[in-house]
């Protein structure tokens, strides 16, 4: 799978996976499903080394490996806005 490069539309891809997610209080099989073969591949190739509790590194105080840490956000505020498919 090939990774876009605008880091623009990675961050607006895990928006909007993370907005419908904190929509309903379990995701569906379809939703599980898209977000597994779309947006963690996404995740893991750009995000992860840098923001990810699993490899002790938190950049900018920004977790990403963990809804509870994307809902809280960095340094520089909230990563993910429930409902804002927008992005930040």
């Amino acid at each position: 799978m090939s990774s876009p490069r605008n880091p623009a539309l990675v961050l607006a891809l895990f928006a909007a996976a993370f907005s419908l997610a904190a929509e309903a209080p379990q995701p569906s099989k379809e939703g599980l499903e898209f977000y597994e073969k779309n947006i963690r591949p996404i995740l893991y190739d750009r995000c992860y080394e840098c923001h990810s509790a699993d490899k002790n590194s938190s950049k900018g105080g920004l977790i990403l490996d963990s809804r509870s840490g994307a809902f809280a956000g960095g340094d520089e505020g909230p990563a993910v806005i429930p409902g804002d498919q927008n992005g930040v």
